[in-house]
Order: structure tokens, then sequence, then C-alpha cells
């Protein structure tokens, strides 16, 4: 006996409806597969996450770097301004120190020759008023003298 004549009667219409079914099938699985890879390939050129976070982090890392270089050129230049703008003050001050010590010490030897002059005229009215007191004492003395004789 034939291994053919084994089997029952295959039903020739329905198996062809199922293969066909299942090319079909694998078809319709292969054709979206087909196209989610030409779906990626045409817009999945995008880099990944991390690296676009590291490229954003480099540029406001170099525009960070740039504001505290800039700002510290402002502020070194304030502060060289600022030197120069205190030495012409401590300049000016010393101008005026030195006008102020040279007016206080005219003043100081008008003052000391004013208290000289009034100490001279002082002793020598003393010295007249002495003279003018023994004077009149000596005159008084005559006088009671004469009156006492």
């Amino acid at each position: 006996m034939i291994f053919a004549q084994l089997q029952p009667d295959m039903n020739w219409p329905a198996t062809l409806k199922f293969i066909v079914g299942m090319v079909g099938m694998l078809m319709i699985v292969w054709l979206v597969f087909s196209v989610a890879i030409a779906w990626k390939k045409l817009f999945g050129r995008r880099p990944p996450i991390g690296d676009e976070i590291a490229a954003l982090e480099k540029k406001i890392h170099s525009q960070i770097l740039e504001t505290y270089s800039g700002a510290f050129k402002v502020a070194d230049e304030a502060k060289a301004e600022a030197h120069l703008l205190r030495r012409e003050m401590q300049a000016a001050l010393d101008k005026q120190d030195i006008k102020i010590s040279e007016l206080w010490h005219t003043v100081r030897n008008e003052d000391q020759a004013i208290r000289r002059e009034a100490r001279d005229s002082n002793e020598k009215l003393s010295r007249e008023m002495t003279d003018g007191f023994n004077s009149i004492s000596r005159a008084l003395g005559r006088i009671e003298g004469k009156q006492g004789n």
C-alpha cells in the first residue's frame, strides 16, 4: 500500500484558501515592517537625547564663560579706574593738606606775632603805668614831705 492511500482525502480548496491567507498575512506583516524601517530611516536621523543635551550644555557653558569673562573684564576695568581716581583724589588731598598746613603755619606765625606785640605793648603799658604811679607816689611824697615840715 502506498502512503497516499492511507491518508484521507485532503480538502484542497480549503487548504489553498488557508495557505493564500497565511501568505497574505505574512505579506501584510512584511509590508508593515518595511514601512516601519523606511519611516525610521527617513525620520529617525536625530542624535540621541544625551548627545543633544551634551551639545546644549557645552553651548550654555561657553555662554556662561563668556559672560563671566566679560564681567571680570568690566570689573577689572572698574577697579583700575577706581584706583586711578583714588590716586587723583589722594594727590588733590595732599595738595589741600599742604595748602592747609601752609595757611595754618601762616596763621600761627601771625598769631604769635600778634601775641608778641600784645605782650610787648602790655609790658610797655605796665612800665608806663608803673612809672606813672611811681611819679605820682613821689609827687605825693614830696607834697606830704612839704606839708609835714
